[in-house]
């Protein structure tokens, strides 16, 4: 139960946090390098979709309890999604990997999704259809976030009357 309270808490939160950042125009550890020319709104894109999906992976979790083989690997690809910021301020902080793009905090990820799909093999001998979709998912909603949505003029103005 307790961490269903934590849940209800993380996720108001980062959505708090991440429009603060839009608010100030920076990134607010101070330490990441906004690439896309420096637009604070475009680059929120990513925290805020990450932790739509996480919420709604949880929520789908916690109705699967009884599933084990489902619930285990929405909670998976729940964590997975959000890895991209711890790993994106480790990048940051780190002289060797701060000059390189953005991007490179895929190949982490692709780590971590590849290693669901690996499990499933080595333990089943088959993927199972829900680790299909969420490694998909995961490998593509990156794409668009960076892409159509974080660069669109609608969500330009979406994040400027959060943000005012």
């Amino acid at each position: 139960m307790a961490s269903i309270f934590v849940f209800a808490l993380m996720v108001p939160l980062a959505y708090a946090t991440t429009i603060a950042m839009v608010r100030r125009g920076i990134d607010l550890s101070g330490d990441l390098s906004l690439s896309i020319g420096n637009d604070v709104v475009h680059q929120a894109a990513f925290p805020l979709f990450n932790t739509l999906i996480f919420a709604v992976l949880v929520i789908m979790a916690v109705a699967y309890r009884g599933r084990p083989e489902i619930h285990k690997r929405l909670m998976l690809f729940a964590n997975i999604e959000l890895m991209p910021a711890p790993l994106a301020h480790f990048i940051g902080h780190s002289p060797v990997l701060a000059p390189l793009p953005g991007v490179i905090v895929m190949i982490p990820i692709s780590i971590f999704v590849f290693a669901a799909v690996g499990r499933d093999l080595l333990v089943a001998r088959r993927i199972h259809p829900l680790t299909w979709g969420l490694a998909i998912l995961r490998m593509v909603s990156g794409f668009f976030e960076a892409g159509p949505i974080g660069s669109s003029v609608v969500w330009h103005h979406l994040l400027g009357w959060l943000a005012r």
